[in-house]
């Protein structure tokens, strides 16, 4: 009798720990959320975060003149290496799919809900994600920038005109850093903001320091982007309990008996990044894996690693980005007068670049400086930091600077900056509205220097083909090959004659650097 009683108790226990298990696995379906976690730091698709929504604010008893502004290209396709971690995607779902419904038959494993496997089954790697694509534009990336070029229109109506018969390609500037992405996406953005117009783009050198100062500045690189010391607290937050917990929950939902690594963990947040971002109607099943806490560390994650390497954590990001700094000032120069000789002047100066050009141009900018430096520590502490990516460092995100000629005889010119197509509080200027002799004395120590680059160190001529994109270095690696296998016996033919001591000669001769003279 005794023995029947124990029996009935251990399956009672055992019918309540399933029943526990099934109530483990019901508590939250990312399927049902209808306000799911959007903010993924660079990554984050412009749709989501602009603040276009609202008109902007009419300035009283002022006319706005230019508006100048820096935009990062929109929503691209992943790069070549984060494709590559993307294909090895769908062996990891077939062993999670296994985990729940395999392993998890007689053992606790797997915890995602029965509607969130579902579409992780059903999950495909885009046609779309490709070699050929990468790092190029993408459908929604053209309608953010083109819906963005509407709203700016709409916005300033006194710098575009109403008939498109009366734009003239001396009134406005466009300039794009090289590389496809930005070409697709200025283009995007002078379609919506002068309504199909054709206006010239200027594609700017390759090694043009307006855009690219850091790729001729070895110092910044070995200093600062690739720096263990300065990126000291990125690592203590990887690191640290938060990001190790983030594993170790991740693990265990997926039904993983150990941790899965650090790498893997990271290729399901960028594909849950880039699905959101790619398809902004469309939740990614890949988000299922986290939920929201977890997401806010990778965020906090984007934002130390973009802080320390772009933002205003070291004097190099500071100076590399003057170059776009003074390019502003000096256009807003040339509109200062109290003649009519504004109007000779382009109404817009409109720049397309890359994220890194970006960051800098903004710690250069003195926008986002948050009062202390972001530590690993302060994940918990520290709920609203200026430095976030998110807010403003997504794709698309820009900044417009807009000069205006007010009625006030004592400081008639004025400028206003507005990030995201939101209102700047900058430090200084009252509201928002900085006074423009303010702005040319801050800025004046900082221009003075903007062409001293001795601390960049000696600047290693850059190979021709790391200035080509993706798809023109493609085809020249296609065609290079190509030769060879037709001069395959020649070839063979001229090394057969050369002495072996010519080898030893080649590989001991040193690399030729050259210094700024030369270049």
């Amino acid at each position: 009798m005794l023995q029947v009683k124990k029996s009935f108790l251990i399956l009672i226990a055992t019918m309540l720990s399933a029943s526990h298990v099934l109530t483990l696995k019901a508590e939250y379906c990312y399927a049902h959320n209808d306000n799911p976690y959007l903010n993924m730091g660079t990554k984050t698709a412009y749709h989501f975060i602009h603040g276009g929504e609202r008109p902007y604010e009419t300035i009283p008893n002022c006319k706005p003149i230019q508006i100048w502004m820096m935009i990062r290209h929109g929503t691209r396709y992943p790069g070549t290496r984060e494709i590559r971690g993307m294909r090895s995607l769908p062996k990891l779902r077939n062993q999670i799919i296994y985990n729940h419904e395999v392993r998890g038959i007689n053992v606790i494993a797997g915890r995602l809900c029965a509607d969130d496997l579902v579409n992780l089954k059903r999950w495909r790697l885009s046609k779309f994600i490709t070699y050929e694509n990468s790092d190029q534009l993408n459908r929604q990336g053209i309608e953010d920038m083109n819906l963005l070029g509407k709203r700016i229109r709409n916005n300033f109506p006194e710098l575009f005109p109403p008939a498109v018969t009366e734009v003239k390609a001396r009134n406005y500037k466009f300039r794009m850093a090289r590389g496809g992405r930005m070409s697709s996406s200025l283009t995007a953005f002078r379609d919506g903001l002068l309504n199909g117009v054709y206006v010239p783009k200027d594609e700017l050198p390759a090694n043009s320091t307006l855009w690219v100062a850091y790729s001729r500045c070895p110092k910044w690189e070995t200093d600062v982007a690739n720096d263990p010391v300065h990126l000291r607290e990125v690592t203590n937050f990887v690191n640290g309990p938060e990001y190790q917990n983030l594993i170790t929950s991740v693990s265990k939902r997926l039904g993983f008996h150990r941790n899965i690594s650090a790498d893997t963990v990271r290729q399901m947040w960028q594909m849950c990044s880039y699905d959101q971002a790619l398809r902004v109607t469309k939740l990614s099943p890949w988000c299922a894996v986290f939920n929201d806490e977890e997401m806010r560390v990778f965020e906090y994650r984007d934002a130390l690693i973009d802080y320390y390497k772009r933002g205003n954590a070291h004097e190099y990001n500071v100076r590399l980005g003057c170059p776009p700094l003074r390019d502003m000032v000096d256009s807003f120069r040339k509109i200062e007068g109290n003649d009519d000789s504004y109007s000779m002047e382009p109404r817009g100066v409109f720049n397309v670049g890359r994220s890194r050009s970006y960051h800098l141009f903004m710690a250069a900018l003195g926008i986002a400086n948050d009062s202390s430096p972001l530590l690993a520590s302060d994940f918990k502490l520290r709920k609203k930091y200026l430095w976030n990516t998110t807010e403003i460092g997504s794709f698309g995100a820009n900044i417009a600077a807009v000069f205006y000629k007010c009625n006030d005889s004592a400081s008639p010119n004025k400028v206003k900056f507005y990030q995201t197509e939101k209102p700047v509080d900058y430090p200084g200027c009252a509201d928002g509205l900085c006074d423009w002799e303010y702005l040319k004395s801050k800025f004046r120590k900082q221009l003075s220097r903007c062409d001293d680059v001795d601390f960049c160190g000696t600047i290693v001529a850059e190979p021709l083909i790391e200035t080509l994109p993706p798809s023109e270095k493609f085809v020249l690696v296609f065609c290079v090959l190509i030769l060879l296998f037709l001069n395959a016996p020649r070839l063979a033919r001229i090394l057969r004659k050369i002495p072996p001591c010519c080898y030893y000669r080649c590989r001991s001769r040193p690399m030729v650097i050259l210094n700024n003279a030369s270049l």
